[in-house]
This record gives structure tokens, sequence and C-alpha cells, in this order.
């Protein structure tokens, strides 16, 4: 594969040329995509591809209801789309790990045949670092290419802040605060679903450990580069630094990421349980589709959403509109609220992350008895994240989402919802868990612990033992990757399951 790889990078501009001469490499590629925004500026850009290339390409487009189930069963067929666009990253990395996608670490080295840039730069320098690190699985590898990133934020009922003189809050205790205030008045605060199509309290929970483990990340960084050193202010701080499954096995051995002995996992949870006193009481019952339209309807006062909620909630709104227009509402955002010295006793580096999160990634499905398809869909995800290409993509669709490429401006009209602060990032610990019986465990104890049929003390040591399974289980699939001398030199006794 490493050589097929060597041959793409070094001779891509005559694979173009044969392909253009109608050779047997000609061929129709088959872009699948869940966003259906999106697909009018795929479709917008891809006859320079085809012009340039000889090859056609067809942009399909899936229900993202059914994506799981759509692509288990192009994987399981053998013919799978050359390029998946799909914002489910654990899903994305199960099937890397499985050996069913192309991996993008080695390609991301080499330069992009399409990238314009006055000076030859590798692939990988095209996107906004934090998004690469974001984009890693559990052993710090990349089975995808990042493509977009949302901007979470709390979309508000300013009708009710006017009725009730608020204001948009600026921190962790003001929130709670206009929470306590909108429950009072009789209204619900905030409906929230704890489970998987609802990722309102992960995405709290994500942001808020991320903030709090930023002191612990040279503890767990341990196999840096000569002279590495982490800066929180600068991205470029973590470029070509990964946390891999050793070094995971050897914090979590240490404590420093095991959820029963990390200060950060324990006070994001108490975080996490003062905020679920603001939930609609119904909450361990609602499923998250009914969530988005019980704020479009105006029976929460606050939902927690990404950028793509816009079109939606707009929408929603004009369809209410024209059966009962007393019931739409003038709406607002406010960015996730900063945490301060008053919020928490942990230390704190930076602020909140804001407008960072990655969504949509090209995932590239494998075919292993046929290299040149695979390096054609590679040069075709090259050519889609070229910044002049993403530009013009972006210019062509009704997407809210921020691009993931550093020099592509966020599409006319979309604003971040704060200033722009780009973190340095390592993902050095997953709350939710690290393979997907880990996931569906985590739940279970989420939903019990912000229920509060168990206390905090359980749930930690819940997690925990989760968590220590699913690193053992990883450990032992991926025992030939791991460095077993260092794994001897940090841990003499071995990682116990």
């Amino acid at each position: 594969m490493g050589s097929v790889r060597q041959k793409l990078r070094c001779g891509v501009a005559t694979f173009v040329m044969v392909c253009m001469s109608g050779s047997a490499l000609a061929r129709t590629l088959t872009v699948a995509c869940f966003h259906e925004d999106l697909l009018p500026g795929i479709r917008a850009v891809l006859p320079e591809f085809e012009r340039q290339t000889g090859m056609s390409v067809r942009a399909q487009a899936v229900p993202h209801g059914s994506y799981e189930l759509w692509i288990r069963t192009q994987m399981l067929s053998g013919d799978p789309p050359d390029i998946v666009l799909v914002d489910d990253l654990p899903l994305i990395n199960r099937y890397g790990q499985s050996g069913l996608l192309q991996s993008i670490d080695a390609l991301f080295a080499a330069p992009s045949p399409y990238d314009r840039s006055a000076t030859p730069r590798p692939w990988r320098d095209v996107f906004k670092t934090e998004l690469i690190q974001q984009a890693r699985d559990p052993s710090g590898r990349l089975w995808s290419v990042p493509f977009t990133q949302y901007g979470v934020g709390f979309f508000y009922n300013r009708a009710v802040y006017e009725k009730l003189h608020l204001t948009p809050p600026a921190t962790w205790e003001q929130l709670i605060s206009n929470f306590e205030a909108v429950r009072a008045s009789g209204a619900t605060a905030i409906a929230c679903a704890v489970r998987a199509n609802d990722a309102q309290t992960v995405w709290m929970a994500d942001m808020i450990l991320e903030l709090l483990l930023r002191p612990v990340v040279p503890e767990v960084n341990l196999r840096h580069a000569a002279g590495w050193h982490y800066e929180v202010a600068d991205p470029a701080s973590t470029r070509d630094e990964a946390i891999t499954l050793d070094e995971r096995l050897v914090a979590f051995a240490h404590g420093v990421i095991d959820p029963a002995r990390s200060p950060a996992f324990r006070e994001t949870a108490r975080l996490m349980r003062e905020m679920a006193r603001e939930f609609r009481p119904d909450f361990l019952s609602l499923d998250g589709e009914e969530v988005t339209r019980i704020f479009g309807r105006g029976e929460s006062v606050h939902f927690l959403n990404g950028t793509w909620y816009l079109r939606e909630l707009s929408m929603m709104q004009r369809s209410i509109a024209q059966t009962a227009p007393e019931r739409v509402f003038p709406w607002g955002v406010f960015p996730f609220p900063e945490l301060t010295a008053e919020s928490t006793k942990l230390p704190r580096l930076g602020g909140i992350t804001q407008n960072s999160a990655l969504r949509v990634c090209l995932a590239l499905p494998r075919h292993k008895n046929d290299a040149p398809r695979e390096d054609a869909a590679v040069a075709l995800a090259q050519f889609l994240t070229a910044p002049t290409v993403t530009s013009e993509l972006f210019k062509n669709t009704n997407v809210y989402d921020l691009p993931a490429m550093a020099e592509v401006p966020p599409k006319a009209g979309v604003e971040s919802l704060a200033p722009p602060r780009r973190n340095a990032f390592l993902q050095v610990a997953q709350f939710r868990g690290y393979d997907a019986r880990g996931e569906a465990e985590f739940w279970t104890l989420w939903q019990r612990f912000l229920g509060r049929q168990i206390e905090l003390d359980d749930f930690l040591r819940g997690l925990s033992a989760s968590h220590r399974a699913a690193l053992a289980r990883l450990a032992a699939e991926q025992a030939p990757s791991l460095d077993q001398n260092f794994l001897k030199a940090q841990l003499p006794g071995g990682f116990a399951p």
C-alpha cells in the first residue's frame, strides 16, 4: 500500500494525464453524502475535476436518518462508494480500525496536487490543526479527512428573555441563574434527551472536560517530538503530535485520565449534574428527534445545538407561521458560557473552545483489489479540500457549518458566535468511551447519573471500569502496533484489564 501511495504522490500529474487520455484508469467515482445542504456545492465543482482528470463523478444523496444501516450495507456489499461524507466520527474510526477505510496519516504528509499555495506544503497544512487532532482515533490514527466544523451555541427565546429581563449569559453561573429564572416563571428552561441522538449533554461535558484536562496534556503526550512544548494559545504547538494507544494506556494506569481518579472527570460530572436540575423533568423519556421540535414550537426557552440547526429552525418557523403565526417567536444565539474561578477550583488554561468541533468528514472506503480506484478517490478528496475549490463549493451551498480548511472563508452571512479562539488541541481522553461497547455502557451510566439514580462516585467508578475494559480490548486488538518497550518501561506490571 505504501508503494502505491508513493507513486500517487510522485506521479499524480501523470496519473491525471493518463486518465484524460482515456486509458483503463478512467472511471466513474461515487460520492455518497448524508448532508443535502452540501450537495449543491459538491455538484457545482465536480465538472472541473472531471475536466481535469477525464473521470466522471456521481454525487449521491442518502437520507441522514438511515446512515448507519446504509453504510453497513455498502461495506458488506464489497463495493462501497469511493468517498462518504458523514458526521459520525466514532463510526468512521471503527470502520477504519476494521481495515475497511484508507488510512489518511501517510497521505497527509505529502502535498496535494490541487493545492495552489505559493510554497509546496503537506496536505495536512490545508486544515486547521485542531480539527485533524479531533479526527484521530483512540490510537492516534487518522481514518478521515476533515471537511466542516460546527459551532455550538445556545439558541434562546428572545421574547421570554425580554419578558423576564434576562441577558445572554457570559459565565456558567449566569447561565444557571437564567435557567432558574425561567423555571421559576413556569416555563421550561431546556429540554434534553440523554441518548445518542441528542448530543447536548455530551457536547457540554466534552467542552468542559477538554478545558479541565489541558494541564495534564504533557503528562499524557509522553512520546512527543524532541523539544516539544505545549502552548494552549498556539494550535501549531500540537502539529504532528498524536496521543497513541500505548500513551493512553499509561496515562490511564497512572490515574491521569481514569475517571475514578481524575479531578477533571469528577468536576465535569459534578457541573453536568448541576445543569441537569434544570432539564425538563421528563428528559429520560424524551427522544432526540422530539427535542429539536420542542424548541421550535416554543415549548422550551433554550436549546444547545450546532450551526446546522439555523436552517432547520428557520424552515420550522416558516411552516408554523402558515398555521399558527402567534407561536412564532424571535430567537437568538449565545456562545457556550465560560467557566470561572467561581465555577470550579480546578485550573483553567485558556477558555472554552468555541466553534471548533469537527463535523462532516470524508471517509475513503478500501477497494483492496483496485489500487487505481483507491488512488482516484484520494485525488478527488484532495480536489474537494483544495482551498480554492472548497471556497467555491461553500458559496453554492445552504450550509451553516464552518470550513475545516484554514484559508476558506465561511459562507456569506455565517458568523462566529464568539471571537475566534483556536486553542491547541490533543484528544487526551474521551468522555463517552473508546469503542462501541464502551459508548453503549456510557449512555446507560449517564442516564442513571443525570437522572439521580446513582451518585457521583458510583458514576465515576462505573465509567472508570468501562473505560479500562475498552482500552484493554483495543490493546489486545492492536498488540502488534504497540510500543512494547515503552509499555514495559512505563508499566512494569502491565495494563490490568
